[in-house]
């Protein structure tokens, strides 16, 4: 092999595990967001919006219609099927924004649900960060 080939294997080898990682830690707070989110009819948890390298301004009607779950229920296929489509086009560097622009965002992040007095994005980023060496040693052993 030549110099030239090996900075190309190389070069692609730290694009695909930095995709990866990518990946694994835009889930892992996408993940968090909706198990935290109220879940009284489902319309917030539903209403998380992803986008790549710009915040998703729009607001769309719940991507589902179900009975009320608890807070911290799984997530259902349709939420990872959203998730999935929504990063389908991450490239290594891109910004991934997860975000929800119901009008009473705000007051829920700040503790205004009975459900849930805790934080949803803060709580979410914090645990995220905790534990993020644990998500990218996951990230590059996984095939």
């Amino acid at each position: 092999m030549s110099f030239t080939t090996d900075v190309a294997n190389w070069t692609a080898k730290v694009n695909r595990n930095g995709i990866r990682v990518m990946y694994a830690m835009s889930e892992a707070i996408y993940a968090g967001v909706v198990l935290r989110s109220p879940i009284k009819t489902a319309r917030f948890r539903d209403s998380h919006r992803i986008g790549l390298n710009k915040v998703a301004t729009t607001v769309e009607p719940a991507r589902t219609i179900r009975s009320p779950l608890a807070i911290g229920h799984p997530l259902t296929s349709q939420d990872v099927a959203f998730f999935k489509l929504s990063v389908a086009g991450l490239r290594w560097a891109d910004e991934v924004f997860v975000s929800n622009n119901l009008d009473y965002a705000v007051f829920l992040e700040n503790g205004g649900s009975r459900q849930n007095v805790d934080s949803i994005y803060k709580a979410t980023a914090d645990d995220v960060q905790a534990s993020a060496d644990r998500i990218i040693r996951g990230a590059l052993i996984a095939p």
